[in-house]
């Protein structure tokens, strides 16, 4: 999965009025242990999904005063992720997000509203897209809990609901999933959602444009590896450059073919002398 960062995000005014009131201020300066869950969802699925994936993070709407933490687009669909640290027992039926009170053991409802805060989110990026012509499905709201403390009874809720453990099943439901966009319809979204052409080029790296929305696999490149010779100093490569034997071998063996030289021309004297 590929993951792309907007490079305009900082730039951004407080939140304020509309739908900012609704959805609550969710960046910058959102709390600590939810930007960690985030980035661990982040990383998880940077491992589970694949290249066809693209991850946009701090999409930005004009005319919408609120930030969308995580748009996912892929061949698959859209999706509007959303994480939490929260934990608890919770009840998600509808657009109700409720949780278990210890002290009466029965649900009430909490705020924020979870799966209301999805739902909207879904809907404004959803609109957006619509308004613009990049897209005629739906965005999908999803909501992971990334505390394993955090347990939810589910009777349809307006939104995908997951857990931590249950992030490989997620990222198997899109890998399998029925491929509903291609390559180009995957492109005009992501760039109609955050401007990467552009800030890129302004980079100058033009080309990672290729490569940001290729549908392929990275494939590693198999090592060549290269004979290694020691050097011919090395204590190890001057052993193996001596002779097979040394000075004195090589004395006694001429010594030792000499008397053999005798030897062979004394049995040829008395051969013929005997004659």
């Amino acid at each position: 999965m590929k993951v792309i960062e907007n490079p305009d995000f900082k730039k951004q005014s407080p939140l304020s009025g509309g739908l900012g009131k609704v959805l609550g201020a969710l960046a910058p300066g959102k709390p600590s242990p939810d930007a960690q869950a985030e980035e661990m969802l982040v990383s998880a699925l940077s491992r589970l999904l694949d290249n066809r994936f693209i991850l946009l993070r701090n999409v930005v709407l004009s005319g919408v005063d609120v930030t969308i933490p995580l748009v996912l687009v892929g061949p698959t669909g859209a999706y509007m992720l959303y994480t939490s640290a929260i934990r608890g027992v919770f009840r998600a039926a509808g657009e109700n997000w409720e949780q278990l009170d210890e002290r009466s053991q029965s649900y009430k409802p909490v705020r924020p509203n979870l799966i209301t805060r999805v739902s909207l989110m879904s809907r404004a990026v959803e609109t957006y897209l619509l308004n613009r012509g990049k897209l005629t499905l739906v965005v999908e709201p999803v909501l992971f809990l990334m505390d394993p403390g955090a347990h939810v009874e589910l009777n349809r809720p307006n939104a995908r609901i997951f857990r931590q453990d249950g992030l490989d099943r997620f990222a198997a439901s899109l890998l399998q999933g029925a491929l509903i966009m291609g390559k180009e319809q995957v492109q005009a979204i992501v760039e109609a959602l955050i401007p990467i052409r552009s800030a890129i080029l302004a980079g100058g790296e033009e080309a990672l444009i290729e490569d940001t929305f290729s549908m392929k696999e990275e494939q590693a490149k198999p090592a060549v590896i290269k004979p290694v010779r020691p050097p011919r100093d090395d204590k190890i490569a001057s052993t193996l450059n001596k002779a097979p034997f040394s000075s004195r071998q090589m004395l006694a063996l001429g010594c030792l073919a000499l008397v053999n030289i005798v030897i062979l021309v004394a049995f040829l004297i008395i051969v013929l002398v005997l004659k």
